[in-house]
C-alpha cells in the first residue's frame, strides 16, 4: 500500500505572528534548524509533512504543537498561498517517497499566537525569535517561504482591513 511505505507529498507551511501590545505591528515567529538537519542551520517558521491519515488543518496543527509546544491559537487559516517544489533528494533519501513522485505540494497557513510564551522548541530547532516583518523576510532562507509572508503580510497589517482591531486572519478559522 503506498500510504502506509511512502511520506505524502504534501507539506504545511505555518506562519505564526502575535500583535505587539499597543500598537499595530506584528511579529513573526521564526525557527532556527539545527546545524546537522538537511537544510543546515537556517531560519524559517514552522514547516513539516502532513500524513496520510490527516486533512491540511490538522497536519499543521500537529506540526505547531510539535515544533513549538503551542495549543492556543488563534484563527488558523490557510492563507490561499501554495506552491510546489521539485523533490532532488539525495539517493539514501530517494525512496521516502513513491515512485513518480517528482514535486512536493505546499500549503501556507497563518494563526495568531495569544501571547508571547516561552516555545517548546522540537530537536530539529536551536532557537526561536519573534521578528518584525522586515527582520523575518530578511531571515527567511527559501524564495518561497519569503513570498509567503510578502503575501501575508500586508493582510495582518493593512489598517485598512481591521475591525475592531484585528485583521479578518484574526476571526477566520478553519480549525
Amino acid at each position: 500500500m503506498t500510504e502506509a511505505v511512502y511520506r505524502r507529498p504534501d507539506k504545511v507551511i505555518v506562519y505564526l505572528y502575535l500583535r505587539v501590545a499597543s500598537s499595530e505591528e506584528v511579529e513573526y515567529l521564526l525557527l532556527q534548524r539545527a546545524p546537522a538537519s538537511h537544510a543546515g542551520s537556517i531560519w524559517q517558521t514552522v514547516v513539516g509533512g502532513a500524513n496520510w491519515d490527516e486533512g491540511l488543518v490538522e497536519a499543521a496543527r500537529r506540526e505547531v504543537y510539535e515544533e513549538t509546544g503551542l495549543t492556543q491559537l488563534h484563527g488558523l487559516t490557510a492563507i490561499g498561498f501554495a506552491f510546489s517544489f521539485s523533490l532532488s533528494l539525495p539517493e539514501h533519501q530517494a525512496s521516502l517517497y513513491a515512485p513518480g513522485i517528482n514535486e512536493i505540494r505546499n500549503t501556507v497557513f497563518a494563526a495568531g499566537v495569544l501571547s508571547r510564551q516561552p516555545i517548546a522548541l522540537s530537536r530539529e530547532h536551536v532557537e526561536y525569535g519573534w521578528f518584525s516583518y522586515q527582520e523575518a523576510v530578511s531571515l527567511i532562507h527559501w524564495p518561497e517561504e519569503r513570498e509567503a509572508l510578502a503575501r501575508l503580510h500586508p493582510l495582518l497589517s493593512a489598517r485598512s482591513c481591521f475591525v475592531d482591531g484585528r485583521s479578518p486572519l484574526d476571526s477566520a478559522s478553519q480549525a
